[in-house]
Formats: structure tokens, sequence, C-alpha cells
């Protein structure tokens, strides 16, 4: 029989292990993207909510940091934006697993709206002022760009909600079992 010692460090290795294969995946998508310095449409934000929603808002958080860092060393190194950047996507993993909380294992549609809109509301309004400081630092962009460009924000992040409530239901399903599998025993 197993010991308790074993048991949780078992179950931690394995959630680390997940946490770290959805930061991957996360990187992955995030190389797989349409757009501009100003807008960009990619959907690798699913893999934080995912993770958010299957693991916990610590656990969201870490996939969220881990991943957008990597993603900024492969593009574009490390300048004096980087850690501007890993703060949107740190909050919304954190914010979408602290929603989600009591909606793992049963999320449906219904139940994965306020889940998808406060974390993806939370990106949107932290990522515009990040792109905007990064734009007038790297000389990219000025005010009038920025500015124009948030209706442009609101409408990819509109879309983004609708098909990330239709999906993450189906993705969260599945994981949540296999991460809790062999939990009784």
């Amino acid at each position: 029989m197993e010991s308790d010692n074993s048991r949780k460090k078992s179950i931690t290795t394995k959630r680390i292990a997940f946490a770290g294969v959805l930061a991957a995946v996360y990187v992955i998508l995030s190389l797989i993207s349409v757009g501009t310095n100003d807008f960009r449409i990619s959907v690798e934000t699913l893999v934080i909510l995912t993770a958010a929603t299957v693991l916990g808002p610590v656990e969201g958080c870490l996939v969220g940091i881990t991943g957008e860092l990597v993603h900024q060393l492969l593009l574009y190194g490390i300048d004096a934006t980087t850690v501007l950047w890993l703060i949107p996507y740190a909050a919304e993993g954190l914010i979408a697993g602290m929603v989600s909380a009591k909606r793992t294992g049963q999320l449906t549609s219904k139940t994965a709206v306020p889940v998808v809109i406060a974390g993806e509301a939370v990106l949107l309004v932290l990522v515009t002022p990040v792109n905007a400081v990064t734009a007038i630092i790297q000389g990219w962009g000025n005010w009038v760009t920025i500015l124009g460009g948030i209706p442009v924000r609101l409408v990819i992040t509109a879309v983004r909600i609708v098909i990330y409530i239709l999906i993450l239901p189906v993705l969260v399903r599945p994981l949540f079992r296999i991460i809790n599998e062999n939990n009784d025993k």
C-alpha cells in the first residue's frame, strides 16, 4: 500500500508534468497566429483557461507565465517589456482558476461563460496597455493607432470568447478525469 507521502508526491508530480505539457502546447499555439504587432489572432490562451480550470489558479498562472516567457524569448528575446508581457497571461490563469474553482468536473458551455469571460476580460484589459508601452518604447506605434485599435481588439476577444465557451468544456472533462484518476486508491 502506498504511503500518504508518496501518494501526494505522485499526484503533485502528475500535476506538474501536466502543467509543463500545457505550457509547451501554449508555446506551440502562440507561434501559430495571424496578424501584426498591433493585432494578433491566436488561440493559445485556451490552454491557460484549460490549465486554470483543470488544475487551479496557481497552475493556470504558472502555465501563463511559463508559456508566455518561452514565447517572448523565442520571438523577441529579452527586452525592456518582456516581464510586462508575462503579467496579463499570469493574471488570466489566476482569475480563470479562481472563477472555475467550483465548476471543474462539471463544466458545461453555460458554466464556462463566467470562466472564459473573466479570463479573457482580464487579458484584454492588461494586454492593451502592455502593447501600448511596448509600441512606444520600440517605436512601432503611437497613441492614435493604439487607441484606434481597441475596437478591433474587442471584436477579436468577443469572437475568441464565443469559441472558447464552446470548446473549453469538451477539453476539460476528459483532462479532469485523467488528472484525478487513481486519487481514491
